[in-house]
């Protein structure tokens, strides 16, 4: 079909933990995963997400 992807407008998404689990594996391997470059690799290919911020922790 030879669609071009029209950016709309930008969202951004948290992923929010407790401070109680952020060092549980399956948290931490989330994390690994989304800041992987194998990831933003995937990424690259949908076309038109910014991953300037990926992973970034926020301790609240």
């Amino acid at each position: 079909m030879n669609l071009d992807f029209v950016e709309l407008g930008n969202e951004e998404y948290d992923f929010a933990v407790s401070k109680e689990f952020i060092n549980m594996e399956m948290i931490t391997e989330f994390i690994n995963v989304i800041k992987s470059e194998e990831f933003k690799n995937e990424l690259d290919i949908l076309c038109g997400y910014d991953y300037t911020e990926i992973g970034k922790i926020i301790l609240l």
